[in-house]
């Protein structure tokens, strides 16, 4: 497998592990800038398969463009776990609407929002209705433009706030948890403890049932007394926390392409 590695991705420390476990174990990798949006790399680079691109959002165009295999592993929007996983997740309780819609069925003055795509138009928040209504103003009435993508007609859901103690993050390849790490526990972020066992279980539940990619990564939480599924996330552009890098790698490579 060759890897292709952005440069300088939000400061992730696990980058810097992944460069130095494909270095020590050479196996062809090399490093680039990505132009936001438009996914361009500098240098530029022709390669032939598998290869597997780390980084940004923005590698997924590069690895269409050029055909890689298997590139970036896009999953589907949260939708779609929504309906395997049912009440096994955090937000089963959430609504599905556009972002411009004037009707919206709010659960209270305070609610989580994020996009059903796995885009990163904007980050998943809790907010009030007073500042949904004017950001929601600025975009479609106004039609301000952040460069993010969001428009009047975003796929959105919005559900109740949730009080969350501990977050766990598992890397999925082909079936099977290759590593997991906490990245929240108590307001810590990317502590290292063993996993936990209930997590574990919940987890080898949900990819028994559903899998939207033969790679991904999969976030649980622990909230109200019971561990629960907030989402799933694209392997390739998931930050590392205290993952076990060489899983990781290990998986990839032995990867049948």
């Amino acid at each position: 497998m060759y890897w292709v590695l952005q440069e300088n991705i939000c400061n992730e420390e696990g980058m810097d592990n992944l460069f130095s476990i494909l270095k020590n174990n050479e196996i062809p990798h090399s490093v680039h800038k990505v132009i936001p949006f438009i996914g361009e790399l500098l240098p530029d680079i022709e390669v032939d398969n598998p290869v597997i691109c780390m980084g940004s959002y923005s590698l997924w165009r590069v690895a269409e463009r050029k055909g890689w295999t298997p590139g970036v592993f896009k999953i589907s929007g949260i939708w779609d776990n929504m309906i395997a996983w049912q009440d096994k997740m955090l937000n089963y309780d959430s609504i599905l609407c556009n972002f411009g819609d004037e009707d919206i069925r709010f659960p209270g003055d305070l609610f989580f929002i994020r996009p059903v795509a796995d885009s990163k138009d904007f980050a998943g928040t809790v907010m009030s209705i007073k500042e949904f209504k004017e950001w929601q103003e600025k975009v479609v009435l106004l039609g301000e433009d952040d460069g993010s993508g969001l428009r009047s007609n975003t796929k959105i859901i919005i559900s109740s706030p949730k009080n969350i103690s501990k977050e766990i993050r598992y890397w999925i390849v082909d079936g099977r948890i290759v590593t997991s790490s906490y990245y929240v526990l108590g307001g810590k972020k990317s502590v290292k403890l063993p996993p936990d066992e209930e997590s574990n279980v919940l987890v080898k539940w949900a990819i028994e049932k559903h899998q939207p990619n033969r790679a991904f990564v999969i976030d649980t939480a622990f909230s109200n007394g019971e561990w629960k599924i907030v989402e799933t996330n694209c392997f390739n552009a998931a930050g590392f926390y205290n993952a076990d890098i060489s899983r990781i790698v290990a998986a990839i490579e032995n990867m049948e392409i």
